[in-house]
């Protein structure tokens, strides 16, 4: 979702008069009232609404997912989800798109990310293990898991859990190194 973008539409009734409907029942001109809009409520920081007589439009303040259920309609830059495989549909195809996300597996016998996933972010947190293959790029990282050994992270700043794949980026934060490859500015590792 994009800013400006419109998220939804409503059209606005139109005064009719009394008649009959298919069955020859009566209609009376009360029933054209209606002016059921949205009933949950907006979000006035994510979305904003332009009105004219025949419509209202409700569209969105900032770039993330749409937000809709009892509670709220809005816009969100955070996304959650237990875990992501390469079948899943793309998030973005951009690194600097103010969108994080946030994936977490508590099964340790699953990958968070999967096998062949391509994820690019602004920030990116992952809680438990990158699958094989997998390319991770973002500004901010941080892997609470651990990373395979075929897979490659791209990032400004980076804090791993357990590193085995290869890492490219400025700052890198690495609790245990398990034979992994790491290419930083600043390199900060806890044990090997």
């Amino acid at each position: 979702m994009e800013a400006n973008e419109i998220l939804a539409e409503y059209k606005k009734p139109h005064y009719a008069k009394s008649g009959f409907n298919s069955l020859g029942e009566h209609i009376d001109s009360s029933y054209a009232n209606s002016y059921d809009d949205l009933q949950t409520p907006i979000d006035e920081e994510s979305i904003y609404i332009e009105e004219n007589e025949h419509k209202k439009l409700y569209k969105s303040r900032c770039k993330g997912f749409v937000v809709l259920n009892e509670k709220i309609f809005g816009v969100n830059n955070k996304l959650k989800m237990q875990k992501l495989s390469r079948i899943e549909s793309s998030i973005s195809k951009q690194e600097d798109n103010n969108i994080e996300v946030l994936v977490s597996q508590n099964d340790t016998t699953k990958d968070s990310i999967g096998e062949g996933v391509v994820l690019k972010s602004e920030k990116i947190h992952v809680n438990g293990h990158i699958g094989a293959n997998s390319v991770l790029e973002a500004l901010s990282l941080q892997i609470d898991g651990a990373t395979h050994k075929d897979s490659m992270q791209f990032a400004k700043s980076a804090k791993i859990n357990r590193h085995k794949g290869n890492l490219r980026c400025n700052d890198a934060k690495i609790a245990l190194l398990e034979g992994g490859t790491v290419n930083a500015t600043n390199v900060e590792i806890e044990a090997c």
